[in-house]
């Protein structure tokens, strides 16, 4: 599943990230990473502007949807909103849920949270890994033009710090 969703993000012309409530952690750490690498790329917490965006699909966009539960209303509904123009990539918890049902390419990652933990901590933490390795492997993919975007960024970002 990483394989081909490295490949399917590879070949996008624009990426839509959808996350919202803990999983909006994540999609905005995708969305900072593959920015990074020169990736169109779109991300917002309204999921008013993002219907927006939706609204118009262009050939070649991927929806990349971030929900644990896989049952987010707002996640769901909008990714069934471009079903069949865009490809849809799920980070999910559930392999059996709306959102894995509607996705060409589903990556399930599993982890189990214990009573004393207040929010979704450990499934974060492995959509954030599943993000890193998505990352680093579309960097080696781009090979020295994706160290070459890499080094700007970082050159870019310089001045924000003393």
């Amino acid at each position: 599943m990483l394989q081909k969703t490295v490949d399917i993000l590879e070949q996008a012309k624009r990426v839509i990230i959808l996350g919202y409530g803990t999983s909006a952690v994540a999609a905005y750490d995708l969305f900072v990473k593959l920015s990074r690498l020169g990736i169109d790329c779109h991300f917002s917490v309204d999921a008013h502007v993002n219907a927006l965006i939706l609204a118009e699909p262009k050939e070649g966009d991927v929806v990349f949807a971030i929900s644990y539960s896989g049952e987010s209303r707002d996640v769901v509904l909008q990714a069934e909103q471009v079903r069949g123009g865009a490809k849809i990539i799920a980070l999910t918890g559930e392999s059996d849920s709306p959102l894995a049902e509607i996705a060409d390419v589903c990556i399930t990652v599993k982890s189990f949270e214990t009573a004393y933990r207040i929010d979704a901590m450990v499934s974060r933490m492995v959509q954030i890994t599943i993000i890193d390795i998505l990352f680093t492997a579309l960097a080696i993919r781009g090979g020295d033009a994706a160290l070459v975007r890499l080094t700007r960024s970082r050159q870019g970002l310089s001045f924000l710090k003393f």
